[in-house]
């Protein structure tokens, strides 16, 4: 099984792929109510609005599971402008920050959300084996690691995560990036507070719940350090 079946949902027939909104149970139309009214779907192209609300409702309805939701057809392009793929380990390497950053940029923009690199300085000390990484946002700096000796793939991700966090905040946006899983599971989220307290109530089991900073830690059994 590759990677993106274990986020699509597959129908039993190629029609179900236009199942009809109004057909579909109770419980889902519930679901996508509540997403609507919170407006979810507002940074995704009115052409997706189907697949994504079918898709979402019915994992949450049958598996108490948040999907992540592509396209039919190769490439397989992600449908969601939310939700993204975030591999801890990939984000720990060389260039990892600047390459999520980039691919969120599309998101930002529809967010009115300025993030503009004005410097960043990724150093590996040979001879000492650490690991410096600093990063300025907006003219923000942030330490993302000082002399960091050890694989640090979960530490990576926090980081990321309350950098990101941090601009929404100094921008007095209602959105926040929110982790879920870890690893090479890894994954994020843009929430609102309202969207973040629906999906806690529909989707079971902690590792796949998109989680506030504090828990994720706790959850991961990391510490949360301070970047600025």
């Amino acid at each position: 099984m590759g990677l993106f079946d274990l986020f699509r949902r597959k129908p039993a027939h190629g029609a179900d792929a236009k199942k009809d909104i109004t057909v579909i149970s109770q419980e889902e139309q519930e679901i996508i109510r509540q997403l609507e009214s919170l407006e979810y779907f507002k940074y995704a192209p009115e052409a997706d609005h189907h697949q994504l609300k079918t898709e979402i409702a019915s994992s949450l309805a049958e598996r108490k599971y948040f999907p992540f939701v592509i396209a039919e057809r190769p490439p397989f392009a992600k449908k969601d402008p939310r939700h993204f793929i975030l591999d801890n380990e990939a984000l720990y390497e060389t260039g990892g920050f600047t390459a999520a950053l980039k691919e969120m940029q599309s998101l930002f923009d529809k967010m009115n959300i300025r993030m503009e690199i004005t410097d960043h300085v990724e150093e590996w000390d040979a001879g000492n084996k650490w690991l410096d990484h600093r990063i300025t946002i907006n003219g923000k700096k942030y330490i993302i690691f000082n002399r960091q000796k050890d694989q640090a793939w979960l530490e990576a991700a926090q980081r990321f995560a309350d950098m990101v966090n941090d601009q929404l905040a100094l921008q007095q946006s209602e959105e926040r990036f929110y982790l879920l899983n870890d690893g090479h599971d890894g994954r994020g989220i843009f929430l609102t507070e309202p969207l973040l307290d629906l999906l806690d109530g529909l989707i079971e089991g902690e590792h796949e719940k998109p989680l506030k900073m504090e828990e994720w830690c706790a959850h991961n059994h990391i510490e949360r350090a301070k970047i600025f």
